[in-house]
């Protein structure tokens, strides 16, 4: 079975959780005797040639990275469907046909229809984010003349099956383009195997400080600042020292200057420890060393940080926003705190210093959460499923 998938991100080049998704899926797909391509954009913008590599048992044809317009998505949006569509030409030229084509992500919806057209193959859609679509009504009407928008409505029209990584996602997705009959809901998965090895190997602290960690980009859409106001808070109340480790790679130089301007004027210089961007390796270790994790996002469509942390048996804390509150059973497999909060996350944060024994429930009922639901082979047999009802619904004429 011959695959074709539609990405602007792949390894090595990482900006979320797409690129790993995106690639967990092909090495899935390719260690199950699919024949997997992947077309995507050079990690830099220098390279200007379409190129061919190998990664495992995966193809992948890399075309060059367009120019950003930091002023105009939608003529960045316009920008990298044209260079996935010249990709997509010189397959056909090259003679590559597919059974199947599959994107992550609206941003090559557009791209999508066209290989739809030129290799005469269903489409099954992974919806990751909610940025095309508008989440406020009564301006939902200026959102639909973009043309991100536009060309995710027509994608949804055009595509066999639609996989959104939460409920939340589903809901938002036939709010704006209905077609309920094709969404089906299958979340981000973990290889609980690679948690187990670090909790097994967990080492006994030396020191008696009370660690949080919080991964993800810094940016303003995951409200590290509500975090660190919350921690300024809650070290007057801990009678430990608290440390935040922060994991992440900064998108904006401006904002991270603000949160080290922050952290000077909280008086946090001592307690907070910046680690950089962690590979899917070295991560579990680190929570393993930490005691609670905190997700303070202002929107997730799923946020797979929270369920990372519950795999280490981390008390997590999440803002109720979106997929990701969905994760979370307050006072049973986490706690929720209301988006922007800090008095209230505080409080969480010293109520899990202070209490042991809901510290060890909802550690213990988060590990076991992850495991029921979101073991990574489940979730790949799932999406293999959709794949080959969409392959069998289009030989039979549908």
């Amino acid at each position: 079975m011959n695959v074709l998938i539609l990405s602007v991100e792949f390894p090595p080049f990482n900006v979320g959780g797409i690129s790993i998704h995106t690639y967990e899926t092909c090495k899935y797909l390719s260690e199950n005797d699919w024949h997997v391509c992947v077309l995507t954009f050079q990690p830099n913008k220098g390279k200007a040639d379409f190129e061919y590599s190998q990664m495992e048992e995966i193809e992948i044809y890399r075309v060059p990275r367009p120019a950003s317009f930091d002023d105009d998505y939608q003529k960045a949006y316009a920008n990298q469907n044209i260079q996935i569509k010249l990709g997509i030409l010189n397959l056909l030229k090259d003679g590559h046909s597919y059974d199947l084509i599959v994107v992550h992500g609206y941003f090559l919806a557009e791209s999508t229809i066209f290989a739809k057209d030129v290799f005469k193959a269903p489409i099954v859609y992974h919806s990751h984010t909610d940025y095309a679509l508008n989440t406020s009504p009564e301006n939902r009407a200026a959102n639909a003349g973009t043309l991100s928008y536009a060309f995710e409505r027509v994608l949804c029209g055009e595509a066999h099956s639609i996989i959104a990584v939460s409920r939340y996602l589903k809901e938002l997705l036939i709010t704006n383009f209905g077609q309920d009959d094709k969404i089906l809901i299958i979340p981000k998965g973990l290889h609980i195997d690679e948690y187990d090895k670090a909790l097994s190997e967990k080492k006994p602290k030396i020191t008696n400080d009370f660690r949080i960690i919080f991964v993800g980009r810094i940016s303003v859409d995951k409200g590290i600042e509500v975090l660190l106001n919350a921690a300024a808070i809650a070290k007057n109340v801990i009678e430990r020292r608290l440390i935040l480790y922060i994991v992440g790679t900064a998108i904006n130089r401006e904002y991270l200057d603000l949160i080290k301007s922050m952290i000077k004027e909280l008086g946090l210089q001592g307690n907070v420890v910046f680690l950089g961007f962690k590979g899917q390796s070295e991560i579990a270790k680190i929570y393993c060393e930490c005691d609670i994790a905190v997700v303070p996002s202002y929107g997730e469509t799923f946020g797979k940080v929270a369920i990372e942390a519950m795999a280490a048996k981390l008390p997590t804390i999440v803002s109720n926003i979106g997929g990701l509150g969905e994760l979370i059973e307050p006072e049973k497999t986490g706690l929720r705190f209301t988006i922007g909060n800090a008095g209230q996350l505080s409080e969480h944060i010293s109520k899990l210093w202070s209490d042991n024994s809901l510290y060890k429930l909802l550690s213990e009922n988060g590990y076991q959460e992850v495991v029921k639901k979101y073991e990574i082979n489940g979730v790949f047999e799932q999406t293999q499923q959709i794949y080959l009802n969409a392959v069998s619904k289009c030989l039979e004429g549908f």
